[in-house]
């Protein structure tokens, strides 16, 4: 009996030591196959690294990933840390279903940029962890600038403009094809400075004597011939394809781009120089995000959050940065001498990694929570294509909007 009481003993010591283990969930977007080794030789590292835990990786569709996160949020089987995009946070935060870091974080968040940690935030509360850019870099066809008569490249919004329009009078060439379809023209108004939402966010504020200049001015320049006419129609796609064919001066896109243009247009790629992101008054870029997060119903938040530092800490972010174009959301890991440094006879693709690492500190994602997001940048858009053909004022249209936005906010 007493041998039988050992063994029974024995049976249940196993059983809680195994029932201890935990077992946390990790999904991400669209890394996997590319991404395999990187990704698992990061999740053994940090189960060697904390005993007792194991991660069960899934990797998802950026389509697939919310309505699978909705199913199982539904069916008590949530993951315990998701890779999201803003977009993604802003409308899971809608539905109540991410958990605030804050209280679990310490200090440990000043770690990341605080721009970018900022693009993370919904109200008082911190719904994740950055991750990992690629913010834009201003890209120019050295001979198109030689044939009019420019050499440096422009350093602020103000001179890019100024060095298109120089471009079209000297060369009939277009200079620069900005980027002003659906909400990027509100992103355009906040690189400029110019508030989109009050503070507390529950007002649309953008039809200032400011904004109505701002406006004014991006109208002025396509009824004058320097904005191809169908700018509000194909927007960046056109530029992407004006710029490869040789016919566009600047172009602002992610680092990752030269590789698409060295493979598809060589004879472009070999006159294409890079410099930074000429900046607006507002000192800042919007750089679309991605980042990691808790869900309310994961049953292992605390654990949870220590894999999601331990994925975006600054040793796993170099590391990644290594095998693929993107920027780190950690200030130590941007300092690595992988970025600072550039070797004796430098790439494109060099030049454009000092240069973007330098920008960091300036890169946010600037997408807004809205409710009904949709209407709100339909009817934007619409008043703002009235208001470049013509049928509205720059005043009226952005009038009209502001108080449409603000009968739903």
């Amino acid at each position: 009996m007493y041998r039988y009481l050992i063994l029974v003993a024995g049976l249940c010591g196993l059983l809680s030591g195994a029932y201890a283990q935990t077992t946390l969930s990790f999904w991400t977007i669209s890394l996997s196959p590319t991404y395999n080794d990187y990704i698992e030789e990061t999740l053994a590292r940090f189960e060697a690294a904390n005993p007792g835990i194991t991660v069960e990786w899934r990797d998802l569709s950026g389509e697939a990933i919310g309505f699978q996160l909705l199913n199982a949020v539904v069916s008590g089987d949530a993951p315990d840390v998701v890779n999201i995009n803003v977009p993604m946070l802003l409308s899971y935060a809608e539905r109540g279903l991410l958990r605030d870091l804050e209280p679990l974080l310490d200090k440990r968040q000043d770690d990341y940029f605080a721009n970018m940690l900022g693009s993370f935030r919904v109200g008082d509360e911190l719904l994740g962890l950055p991750w990992y850019s690629a913010p834009p870099l201003l890209l120019y066809n050295r001979e198109i600038f030689a044939d009019a008569g420019l050499t440096p490249p422009p350093d602020t919004r103000g001179e890019l403009e100024r060095d298109a329009t120089q471009i079209t009078d000297q060369t009939g060439l277009v200079g620069f094809i900005p980027n002003i379809i659906n909400q990027q023209m509100l992103y355009r108004f906040l690189e400029a400075g110019l508030p989109v939402l009050s503070v507390d966010g529950h007002e649309a504020v953008f039809d200032s004597p400011a904004h109505v200049a701002f406006l004014e001015a991006h109208i002025a320049r396509f009824q004058r011939g320097y904005v191809p006419e169908d700018a509000l129609l194909r927007g960046f796609v056109g530029a992407l394809e004006s710029y490869g064919t040789g016919t566009l001066g600047m172009l602002l896109i992610g680092p990752q781009f030269l590789n698409r243009l060295q493979t598809d247009h060589p004879d472009v790629y070999a006159v294409t120089e890079v410099a930074p992101y000429p900046l607006g008054a507002g000192g800042i870029v919007h750089a679309p995000l991605m980042g990691l997060a808790i869900p309310r119903a994961s049953e292992h938040p605390q654990e949870g959050l220590e894999l999601a530092l331990f994925v975006t800490s600054a040793e796993r972010q170099l590391a990644f940065s290594r095998l693929t174009t993107i920027f780190p959301s950690v200030s130590s890991a941007a300092q690595n001498p992988f970025f600072t440094d550039i070797p004796a006879n430098p790439t494109l693709e060099d030049e454009a990694r000092r240069l973007g690492a330098a920008q960091l500190a300036n890169a946010a994602d600037l997408t807004m929570e809205l409710p009904n997001a949709a209407d709100l940048f339909g009817v934007f858009q619409d008043n703002l294509e009235a208001a470049f053909f013509g049928y509205k004022s720059p005043r009226d249209a952005l009038r009209d909007t502001v108080l449409f936005w603000n009968s739903r906010l």
